[in-house]
């Protein structure tokens, strides 16, 4: 036999069962929440720095590149080119 209770402004009675799921339902769900906001905003922070850190290395590359080809070689005709294109 279910235990119940009498509600002191509507006269209802209510299960304690069914009042006990209501709040450990909602504490729960808060938690729940809780943890999953933490998780998306971790994940959103490693994807920015991932993106910063893969940007950083482009400009590392296309500073790398920009050397490699305007550096002058003595007998480089794609130099030459280049140079009179820039």
């Amino acid at each position: 036999m279910p235990t119940t209770i009498t509600c002191n402004q509507c006269q209802n009675q209510i299960e304690i069962t069914e009042a006990i799921r209501a709040e450990l339902e909602t504490k729960v769900l808060a938690e729940t929440q809780t943890k999953h906001q933490q998780e998306i905003t971790l994940l959103k922070q490693k994807q920015a720095d991932a993106i910063k850190a893969k940007e950083q290395e482009l400009e590392q590359t296309k500073q790398q590149l920009k050397l490699s080809i305007f550096t002058p070689k003595s007998t480089s005709l794609e130099y030459l080119k280049l140079k009179t294109i820039t």
